[in-house]
């Protein structure tokens, strides 16, 4: 997945601030390139809430065989508290696979 890692990780890396806060709750893509698309899955049932935000790789990308596979994971707090660069990391340690 070396290659994989590396887009992966300037995808995360190039996203932009704005992008990382208010989070709506419901499905949508907060971001997109070639490779890569950011969702947020909306807020999670659980206790303490959080919003559900992961990265797919694109069906049409150069990485296929990764498509429809969530390449990087975070549950980041409703509360707002996070900041955008809180979110690349916990989104950069998902991905160290």
């Amino acid at each position: 997945m070396g290659k994989t890692n590396s887009a992966l990780n300037a995808f995360i890396t190039g996203i932009p601030d704005d992008k990382l806060s208010g989070f709506k709750d419901i499905i949508y893509a907060l971001y997109k390139d070639t490779n890569f698309t950011l969702v947020h899955e909306g807020p999670t049932t659980s206790y303490p809430q959080c919003h559900d935000i992961y990265i797919q790789a694109n069906i049409d990308s150069a990485l296929k065989k990764e498509a429809k596979i969530n390449v990087a994971k975070a549950l980041v707090p409703t509360d707002g508290l996070w900041s955008p660069q809180q979110i690349r990391q916990a989104l950069l340690s998902s991905s160290a696979r």
